[in-house]
Parts: C-alpha cells; structure tokens; sequence
C-alpha cells in the first residue's frame, strides 16, 4: 500500500480592477442633473417663468446626441428609456398647448397669489403643473376694464373673484371640469374635452368697475370662485 503523494496548490488570485461608470450613465447624469438644476430654481422661485418644452426638448436632443456618439460602445437601455419617457411627456406637453392655447410653462407644485392692489398685479399667472390659486379679493381695481389672464398647463386653478366688482370669465379646458359662481349665486359647471365657455355678469358692460378673467387649464379643473 502506497500513499499519495500529497500536492499543494497556490490560491489563485485574480486582479480585478473596480469598473466605472459608462460614458452612457456619465451622459446621462449630465442630462438629469440640467434638469433638476433647472427644476431647483424654479421652486425657489429663481426662475419664474421657465418654457418646460424647450427643456424637455434640449433633454431628448441631448441623448440622442450621446447615443449616436457612444453607438459602438454598447447598448445604453437607461440612456434609450429616459429618452423615451421625456419623449412622452414633451408630447403630452405640446398636446395640452395645441389643444387649448395653455404653455406648458411656469413652476411645478403649488403656487398661492394674493395681490393687495392693481399694482401688485402679475399677469400673466402661469403654472406647468400643479396648483395654481390666484385671491384677488384684496384688490381695490379701479375705474375702467382690468384683464387677467391665469392658466396651468396640467393641475388645478382656482380664481377667487372680489366683491363689488362686476366680472367676465373666459374659461377653457382641454380635458376636465370648468366650474364659475354666478352674480346671483349659482354655480355653473362644465365637463368633457375642449370645454370653451364663457360667462358674463349681468350689467358687465354699463359697468365702472370691470374686470375680465381667462383662466385655462390644459388637463384637469378650473374654478372660478366668489
């Protein structure tokens, strides 16, 4: 009986070298972090009124530019579904402007405006999406016609008329719900696509003091409130 023979074997070690990130999620980093930049100052009301369209068009333009140039080295899936999705929304974003003259342009969240007077005023308001309420209850308007224009390109607005002033409302909504407190307390309320309505207080055009209100909203609801 023999014994075998006993062998040692060195461990193998392999030299692996920590990999990176690609040249594609490089890219896209850059492409998000403009957009969030740009998103930062608009909720610090850096930027009020920001074209959100040209934006999102600048992003899609962006990728496809890096996807051209980094073709031959792989394929980038983020790089194709980000594109894909900002696609999207700049489609939807162009829809709710062609559907209803809205912009898609604005903030994003939730915007409160309370004018004390006519000079405090700051129309056009305009929201890209969210909620846009605009008090003009603390408004002492003035002899003559005083026009205001509200929109929100995809949210809810709510208008919130003063006493003793006689009003106009142009109301427009692409899809969803218009809703307006008459001068003789009614409510009148509209539902569907492409709602365009208008409304008029009795005595508007014999009066002092008039003020005329467009207020449009691309997706969701508007209301007109006394």
């Amino acid at each position: 009986m023999t014994d075998d023979p006993i062998t040692t074997t060195d461990p193998i070690t392999l030299d692996v070298e920590p990999r990176g990130p690609s040249p594609g999620q490089i890219g896209l980093g850059i492409v998000l972090l403009g957009v969030g930049v740009m998103w930062l100052l608009v909720v610090l009301d850096i930027l009020d009124d920001v074209a959100w369209t040209a934006v999102l068009a600048g992003a899609v333009i962006a990728i496809g530019v890096l996807l051209v140039v980094l073709a031959r080295s792989g394929p980038h899936g983020g790089l194709i579904a980000t594109g894909f999705a900002i696609t999207l929304l700049l489609a939807l974003a162009l829809t709710v402007q062609d559907i209803v003259d809205v912009p898609f342009s604005g903030g994003i969240g939730d915007a409160d405006y309370g004018p004390a007077a006519v000079a405090d005023l700051d129309s056009p308001y305009r929201l890209a999406i969210g909620d846009l309420t605009v008090d003009l209850r603390g408004v002492d308007f003035e002899p003559g016609l005083t026009e205001i224009e509200a929109t929100v390109a995809i949210g809810h607005l709510v208008v919130q008329l003063p006493e003793g002033v006689a009003v106009a409302v142009d109301m427009s909504v692409g899809a969803g719900q218009a809703v307006v407190d008459t001068d003789t307390g009614a409510e009148q309320s509209f539902d569907g696509l492409d709602v365009d309505e208008n409304y008029q207080d009795s005595g508007f055009q014999s009066a002092e003091v008039r003020v005329r209100i467009r207020a449009a909203v691309g997706l969701g609801q508007v209301e007109v409130r006394r």
